[in-house]
């Protein structure tokens, strides 16, 4: 996959696109982390993050979770 950052224009259907493909690297991921297994879920949260660099690693707290590595151990905790 290319990197859009460089583009001056990006159409509108690729946007949704990314947004949507780092949106469903976020469901894997937080299913990885519920599994116990923390560094493909890490990697999988990063991947998500390379396609939007803003999104919510963890978008069932209020806060906007960043870090690929807390949230994947929260959600271990959590699932215990």
């Amino acid at each position: 996959m290319h990197c859009v950052r460089y583009k001056l224009y990006v159409p509108l259907s690729e946007k949704v696109a990314l947004l949507l493909a780092a949106q469903e690297k976020v469901r894997q991921g937080r299913w990885l982390a519920i599994q116990g297994k923390i560094k493909k879920a890490i990697s999988v949260y990063q991947e998500a993050q390379k396609l939007n660099p803003d999104i919510d690693l963890n978008p069932n707290t209020r806060e906007i979770d960043k870090d690929p590595k807390t949230v994947a151990q929260q959600l271990v905790l959590d699932s215990k």
